[in-house]
């Protein structure tokens, strides 16, 4: 599945990778730590608690699950008048 960073996260982890799910799916949690396993380079913004998780464009959980062929993007938080 193809995974997107915005922000700073995509200046450490780079716009998007690409990463195997199980088929049962996981959590957005268990997410973040398979990524930051794989991209030790991100792994310091990856865990943050204000680097938001979406799923389908629908800003999600920790314990929101995640499954192969949805689209996930993951993104700092957003300011501006």
């Amino acid at each position: 599945m193809k995974i997107l960073f915005f922000g700073r996260l995509a200046d450490s982890a780079g716009r998007e990778v690409e990463l195997d799910l199980p088929a049962e799916g996981c959590t957005v949690a268990e997410l973040r730590r398979r990524l930051a396993g794989a991209l030790p380079q991100a792994a310091g913004e990856l865990t943050r608690p204000s680097i938001r998780a979406c799923i389908d464009l629908e800003v999600a959980p920790e314990t929101a699950r995640v499954m192969p062929g949805q689209e996930v993007a993951f993104l700092p938080p957003l300011s501006g008048g």
